[in-house]
């Protein structure tokens, strides 16, 4: 649901970030030097390996839906 907002209590700077339901996150903010756009993943899993196979497929789909190629 991209229609909630909430304050984060951070600075303010141009960046995205999805709060999934389960605690995992995704932000994504440019990059201050160079022009390339930045991504930080944040998983949840049963164990540390469901976890980064989370995060990977956060990933997959998150530049699927972008359009951003590897």
């Amino acid at each position: 649901d991209f229609e909630k907002t909430q304050e984060t209590g951070l600075p303010q700077e141009n960046a995205l970030k999805f709060l999934l339901e389960d605690g995992s996150f995704a932000a994504l903010r440019p990059s201050g030097t160079e022009p390339k756009l930045k991504m930080y993943f944040s998983c949840r899993g049963a164990s540390m390996e469901q976890a980064q196979q989370l995060c990977e497929q956060l990933k997959e789909e998150l530049m699927a839906v972008s359009g951003i190629q590897k």
